[in-house]
Order: C-alpha cells, then sequence, then structure tokens
C-alpha cells in the first residue's frame, strides 16, 4: 500500500512541474492498462512503439504479452520517468529519451520502415 502511494506522489509531482507534458494527475490503473492492450495482436507485432511511457504501466504489461522476437520502441522526454524506465531490464525493450514530435526521424534513426502497433500515453494538451 505504501509503495502504491509513493508511486502516486511521485507521479503527481512530475504533474505539478509539468503538466502539459505530464497530463494525468495518478498513473495508469491495470484497468485502463488492459483495455488499451486488449486490441494487439501481440502474436503478429513484431514492431511496438510506445509513446510518453511515464513511469512504464503500459510499458511493462506489453513486454509480458509480446512474443520473444518482438521489440518495443519506448519513446519519454521525462527525465524522472526515463529513470524509472532504464530499472527494466528486458532486451526486447528499447529507451528513446526524446520528444515524440519527432517520430519520424526517431524511426528512421533505428532504421524502422513501419511499426506494427503504436501506443500512446500522450496527453491530449501537450501542444502548445
Amino acid at each position: 500500500m505504501l509503495k502504491k502511494v509513493r508511486e502516486c506522489l511521485s507521479f503527481f509531482k512530475q504533474y505539478l512541474k509539468n503538466p502539459r507534458q505530464v497530463g494525468a494527475v495518478f498513473p495508469s490503473s491495470r484497468f485502463l492498462v488492459r483495455k488499451m492492450l486488449e486490441p494487439i495482436d501481440f502474436e503478429r507485432a513484431r514492431i511496438i512503439v510506445e509513446l510518453g511511457s511515464g513511469e512504464g504501466k503500459f510499458t511493462r504489461a506489453i513486454l509480458k504479452r509480446m512474443r520473444p522476437d518482438s521489440r518495443l520502441y519506448v519513446i519519454e522526454i521525462n527525465p524522472k520517468f526515463i529513470e524509472k524506465l532504464r530499472l527494466i531490464d528486458d532486451r526486447r525493450l528499447i529507451l528513446i529519451p526524446d520528444n515524440a514530435e519527432k517520430l519520424g526521424a526517431i524511426l528512421k534513426g533505428q532504421q524502422i520502415g513501419a511499426a506494427d502497433c503504436f501506443v500512446s500515453g500522450l496527453p491530449l494538451l501537450s501542444s502548445r
């Protein structure tokens, strides 16, 4: 319980620092994660791109469902969230600390012609 409270407070602090970048007051619930990932065909998806992963709730859930030969490219700009994402030990995870606005250049730099699936946690108010 204390771990959940700390997680929520940590997330809330990031929201307060930059609400246009974080966009949510608290981390996503497991119910939201399940519903958002439901339409993805993990048996076929080889290249998955996650935009705005936050502390990694979706990231971890995607990795659990992915094939061993798939890759998950995670684009996150928040330094605190990047620190937490670096703790995920999975060779299929490629963490890209950059702005999702550069998506085309990022995919080209990673030599990705096309992704099978995009998952976005970007806030609606992230535009300038």
